[in-house]
């Protein structure tokens, strides 16, 4: 069975309070037991204080760190959308909705691939579509590879998914200000649902100059 990303990041949780919580109480004793040996109470409070501030230290700025030695971004709920049971039907079209308040500035587009070890394809066909707030239409085909011909997953992996993000449109200026919406549709000719796509995502950025 496949496990979201949303849902392992809630177990990972549960087990950093649980380290920081062991660690916390491990300190505590080790500066109990010192302060008793040397007789001295102030082993103690420091123990206390350092504890605390490798705790609190730890669990905000951990992550932080780690993204920052990897070069790697932070994902947001917000851009990714969930397929039930890992499983993406043909007649599932999974809608993004955001306000383009910018038509000056380009700006990129990505679509965001996450999938299991367990997918039976190295790429996947999207039908994309793109509606302005005018109710004109873009329409596209785009093929995703997510492996290259050794059947290495180009992606990141976080356990046993793979996270890629794929460039669609570059130096893209929206035309007008408003509502756009961004439909991704599998254009892969299979029966009972492409298995091992458990996220499709959509980020947009401002290119950097």
């Amino acid at each position: 069975m496949a496990v979201n990303l949303y849902k392992q990041k809630d177990a990972n949780m549960r087990k950093t309070w649980v380290l920081l919580t062991l660690f916390f109480v491990l300190i505590i004793v080790v500066g109990w037991i010192l302060s008793v040996i040397f007789q001295n109470s102030v082993i103690l409070i420091i123990s206390l204080i350092f504890s605390v501030v490798m705790s609190f230290t730890s669990y905000w700025w951990s992550d932080k760190l780690v993204l920052k030695m990897t070069h790697a971004h932070e994902a947001k709920r917000e851009e990714y959308k969930e397929i039930a049971g890992a499983n993406w039907q043909k007649e599932n079209i999974i809608n993004f909705e955001f306000e383009a308040n910018d038509t000056t500035s380009a700006h990129n587009l990505y679509i965001d691939i996450r999938n299991t070890g367990y997918y039976p394809y190295s790429n996947i066909y999207l039908f994309v579509t793109m509606e302005g707030p005018n109710g004109n239409l873009l329409k596209d085909t785009v093929n995703c590879i997510l492996a290259d011909n050794r059947g290495k997953w180009l992606g990141k992996g976080v356990g046993d998914l793979w996270d890629l993000q794929m460039p669609y449109f570059g130096g893209f200026k929206f035309a007008q200000k408003g509502k756009y919406i961004v439909s991704f549709e599998q254009a892969m000719r299979v029966e009972n649902g492409l298995k091992g796509i458990t996220d499709v995502g959509l980020r947009v950025e401002k290119t950097k100059n």
